[in-house]
């Protein structure tokens, strides 16, 4: 059998398109690789049921089905809606990443206390939409990048707010030590430590609390599978006993998983939309990879060339197996949905087209060198519609990039809204002097996390830190400064002004004025920081993911572009969603 065929029968691709729509044929070497990674056998051929199936809005063959998994024979049929929750009202927020929070009382990085008084301060100006980058455990505090989770069902003991923890507070706090320009991950690390340490001792002392912790133990066993790992994997403090670490950890995750509650349920107090954020893969040598069989070694998940990344990018984590995920109930994506949706009214999945392909890279091979890999888009998309619809929750999917037709129809499909940034469409103002609006079915914001500011991105910074860091010669990079000078010229006289502020409110404007069923401003926009958050293709030549927020909490209001922002917000949010006008 030829490869091409061999290669059709696992879903491995032999040719994709490009960025710029031209076809690219992979190298045989590189489709070799992949189908051995897969573990080429028979089993694509084999006769007999699907391993997985969808009976949609529960219709199985004649029968109706309950929402939810169900074994017929050799097959799980996942009984799901068609579509998840709409939006009954118009939404909009803020954005920001927790650890860059702060406040009068923050010690050395924000905390989920934070995230509610953001949550608040969202309220009092009308809003309703708090949304943040993943909050999931990481190989703190030398990993900083939220996207490289060791685990996406279990969280990160530094988003704990010590200060609201009795058993800490008893113990002794230090005093509030407010970030400067980046966060200090491994001071906070430490700091953190230190005071779990403390409140652990003293909860034996505290009866209702020890309680209440002894069963966390006895009913999460998940938790203690996690905290029994964690133990011996990572950064572990010295002054952890080495006999202690497991309750350590544990503890860390009782403390979470405590004001993770409290948090959501202060969000549906205040009628608001607590928006979490899915990671699309997790760490090499983390917990999921290390429990879950479905994982394939000898390949990593990244991105193909394309016009900001001409040699392509590296994600570096491993991805799923398509089939044994259908053999297992596609239980990875699963528990993590499951996981996040306890919490979240409102779920963003980071680089959704991955549950269409995923852009595998052989080890050794270059990021180049790789081939996407097709996976069961129904069935995932039939996960993701039920998890949804169980917790009553929103689903947005990241769709920008080089995406494939068939993601964007299956969200339209299921009612996920798609992601449509402003930076983008801007672009269109060079031709033609327009820039369409943000659709109905989407959350609309500036920029996202990868992007650079709405300063940084008029300044062409990101070009040039690219530039500077080799990332791209200097020939693209003059062509790319050149194409931003472009962009900015045409923004400042369809806004008739060069004053970044007066720009922001524009497009925050004409983004309300259009009928996008969310959107979400950037607290780093409001505060015109020039500065981005991440640079993609980068980890240890920056400081990613470490600034701060700029102004703390009580100051939000006197950035220079929030009260121009908030009147522009409340003014235009009011009307609701596209489907339900008259």
């Amino acid at each position: 059998m030829d490869l091409s065929t061999r290669a059709a029968r696992h879903g491995v691709a032999t040719r994709y398109r490009s960025d710029r729509g031209e076809w690219v044929d992979v190298p045989p070497a590189t489709v070799e690789a992949v189908l051995v990674a897969l573990g080429e056998d028979d089993a694509a051929d084999a006769a007999g049921p699907p391993p997985a199936a969808v009976a949609w809005n529960g219709d199985w063959l004649g029968q109706t089905l309950p929402f939810g998994l169900h074994r017929r024979g050799d097959t799980l049929v996942i009984s799901a809606p068609r579509r998840v929750p709409a939006p009954r009202r118009r939404h909009w927020g803020l954005f920001a990443p927790v650890p860059g929070l702060h406040s009068a009382r923050t010690r050395h990085l924000g905390d989920l206390a934070d995230l509610s008084a953001l949550v608040d301060l969202v309220v009092g100006h009308g809003g309703d939409t708090v949304l943040t980058l993943p909050l999931n455990a990481t190989f703190a505090p030398d990993e900083a990048s939220p996207y490289s989770p060791v685990s996406r069902r279990f969280w990160n003991e530094l988003a704990i707010a010590l200060d609201r923890v009795p058993e800490i507070v008893a113990a002794g706090l230090a005093a509030p030590h407010p970030p400067d320009r980046h966060v200090d991950v491994a001071r906070a690390h430490d700091a953190l430590s230190r005071a779990l340490a403390a409140g652990r001792a003293g909860l034996d002392g505290l009866g209702r609390r020890a309680t209440a912790f002894a069963r966390f133990t006895t009913e999460r066993p998940d938790a203690v599978a996690f905290a029994t790992w964690r133990a011996g994997h990572g950064h572990q403090h010295p002054a952890i006993d080495p006999d202690d670490r497991i309750e350590h950890h544990l503890y860390a995750q009782w403390l979470l998983d405590e004001q993770l509650t409290a948090l959501a349920e202060h969000a549906r107090r205040a009628g608001a939309l607590l928006g979490l954020d899915l990671a699309l893969g997790t760490h090499p040598g983390g917990f999921d990879v290390a429990t879950y069989d479905e994982f394939v070694p000898g390949v990593t998940v990244g991105a193909p060339p394309d016009h900001f990344f001409p040699n392509g990018q590296d994600w570096g984590f491993p991805p799923v197996h398509p089939r044994r995920s259908r053999e297992h109930g596609h239980r990875v994506l699963r528990e993590a949905l499951a996981a996040h949706l306890r919490f979240a009214g409102l779920l963003r999945i980071d680089h959704v087209m991955g549950l269409a392909r995923q852009y595998w890279i052989p080890a050794g091979a270059g990021p180049h060198e790789g081939t996407y890999v097709q996976y069961p888009l129904e069935e995932l998309m039939a996960i993701v519609c039920l998890e949804a619809h169980l917790a009553g929750a929103l689903v947005a999917g990241e769709n920008i990039g080089t995406v494939p037709p068939e993601i964007d129809r299956a969200m339209a499909d299921h009612g996920i809204l798609g992601t449509w940034v402003a930076q983008g469409a801007v672009e269109a103002l060079v031709e033609t002097g327009r820039a369409a609006p943000a659709p109905a079915a989407s959350l609309a914001s500036i920029n996202t996390h990868d992007m650079p500011t709405l300063v940084g991105f008029l300044a062409g910074a990101d070009v040039d830190e690219r530039a500077a860091l080799g990332l791209v010669d200097e020939r693209t990079a003059g062509a790319q400064r050149e194409r931003r000078r472009l962009v900015r010229a045409a923004v400042e006289r369809h806004v008739g002004s060069q004053d970044p502020a007066r720009i922001l409110g524009s497009l925050v404007g004409e983004m309300v004025a259009g009928p996008a069923a969310v959107v979400v401003i950037s607290v780093d926009d409001l505060g015109l920081e020039p500065e981005g958050l991440n640079l993609p293709g980068t980890s240890d030549e920056r400081p990613n993911w470490t600034r701060v927020c700029p102004g703390p909490l009580e100051d939000l209001d006197d950035l220079p572009a929030a009260r121009t922002v908030f009147a522009a917000l409340s003014r235009g949010m009011l009307q609701p969603p596209e489907g339900d006008r008259e």
